[in-house]
């Protein structure tokens, strides 16, 4: 009894392993993915080529949003003078003297928060600058008082967590503000990292300057910083040539990579992807700014370009020297709602196979009633000998057993003929159909139908 226990628990298991198997590889290949579109490509097809294509990926590839992309820094012209230094400076000048002449708390927080919301969101503005910084710090430690004061804890937990991650503790300490205010500044304060910052291409980073969220970094590149872990922080790269280039996002590595020429080719596109830049040839550098694109990213890249006739052309990237491959081609209807046509490459991933269990549920009945003839035949074959023995109760038996034994076989072999036949019968994989939108709160949904 106990080895049969056993034998039940180990067929049990392997059962259950075998299904976590087969259960697994279809979600492990879904593989995340940026998508690349040339400027045509962007406004043709209704303007729903990013829509559509995100939709038709899901089985291959996660899209994922290409601005907020690891190690893609942007093109920041904000941070290019120093023209928005003297307004910056102007209206913290405002809130304070709001605060401290007239006493006005809900005047003083609110022209501070105008203020100080260009230096939050992109912190090279100041330039680096160590006398502007200390102004900006101020103010905005000010606002942690005022928001404090007026009884708004929340607001004044994020201003401070925002202010221990943008200026050095010496800083915050020479703001001479309350002990409270310096205490929640500090408590939000985390233990940094240290993370490489590296410039590409290398000659790029000749007599460039690295602004960490908008202090000034030492040495040449590549630089190496802190960084608090799971805080979004900004890195700003200054040209010897006066372009600014910055990068937002939590590091998630040991090593940034910001490559300029890359910010350069590359810009927000709708729909959260992204797009070739103007000048940039998508004939003739398209493929090579989607595989550098790849490399820097380390995912794949969908490119999508306008080819003849209409047609928007995807195209597979990754990152080596694997060749591209098309995925899938799309186009507007001529008319307005007639949806999108798409055609996806007969040997691709995205075929679209009807489902067709019918052949194995034929041939699985066969292979049944096949089993249950020779079952009979062989209990048929049993009453035939009790017979034989003077058994003369088991004639009965036996032509029952008989009969039914012969219209299993007969149920078997026609079975058999119709999985051979529904073999044959099976439709043809789908790679042409129409894409239709439907509403949706957030924007828009995908339903297919119409295959032709």
């Amino acid at each position: 009894m106990a080895t049969t226990r056993h034998e039940t628990r180990a067929w049990w298991f392997g059962a259950c392993t075998l299904a976590a198997l087969l259960a697994t590889p279809a979600e492990a290949q879904v593989l995340e993915a940026v998508l690349l579109m040339d400027a045509e490509a962007a406004q043709s097809a209704s303007g729903r080529v990013a829509e559509v294509v995100r939709a038709q990926m899901m089985r291959i590839h996660r899209v994922v949003p290409g601005p907020d992309t690891l190690h893609l820094a942007r093109r920041q012209p904000a941070c290019e003078g120093e023209s928005g230094l003297k307004p910056l400076l102007e209206r913290l000048r405002t809130g304070s003297d709001l605060f401290f002449e007239r006493t006005d708390l809900e005047g003083a927080a609110r022209a501070l928060g105008d203020a100080l919301a260009p230096f939050f969101e992109h912190p090279c503005v100041a330039r680096g600058d160590e006398t502007v910084l200390r102004q900006v710090c101020a103010g905005a430690a000010l606002l942690v008082r005022l928001h404090l004061l007026r009884g708004r804890t929340r607001e004044a937990q994020d201003i401070a967590r925002r202010v221990a991650h943008l200026f050095p503790a010496a800083m915050v300490a020479a703001t001479n503000e309350p002990p409270e205010v310096q205490a929640l500044v500090f408590a939000a304060r985390e233990e940094g990292r240290e993370v490489e910052v590296a410039v590409t291409p290398a000659d790029r980073a000749a007599g460039a300057r690295l602004l960490v969220n908008g202090v000034l970094g030492r040495g040449d590149a590549p630089w190496r910083v802190r960084l608090a872990p799971g805080a979004r922080h900004e890195l700003a790269v200054l040209t010897a040539s006066g372009a600014a280039y910055a990068w937002q996002g939590v590091a998630a590595g040991q090593r940034i990579r910001l490559d300029l020429d890359l910010a350069d080719w590359v810009v927000p596109g709708p729909r959260d992807s992204l797009r070739l830049a103007e000048g940039v040839d998508p004939g003739a550098d398209g493929t090579a700014t989607a595989r550098r694109l790849a490399e820097v990213t380390g995912r794949t890249v969908l490119f999508a370009r306008a080819g003849p006739g209409g047609w928007v052309r995807v195209e597979e990237v990754t990152f080596g020297r694997g060749a591209t491959r098309e995925l899938l081609r799309l186009k507007a209807g001529p008319e307005p709602g007639s949806g999108i046509e798409v055609v996806v490459e007969p040997g691709g991933p995205l075929l679209s196979r009807p489902a067709w269990p019918w052949p194995y549920v034929a041939a699985g009945a066969a292979a049944g009633l096949l089993g249950a003839g020779i079952y009979l035949n062989v209990a048929a074959n049993r009453d035939a000998d009790a017979v034989n023995r003077g058994s003369a109760n088991r004639a009965g038996d036996y032509r029952t057993h008989r009969n039914w034994a012969i219209a299993c076989y007969a149920l078997a072999g026609a079975s058999g003929a119709a999985a051979v036949l529904l073999a044959f019968l099976k439709p043809e994989p789908r790679d042409r159909f129409v894409v239709f939108g439907a509403p949706a709160g957030s924007g828009g949904l995908v339903s297919l139908g119409g295959a032709f």
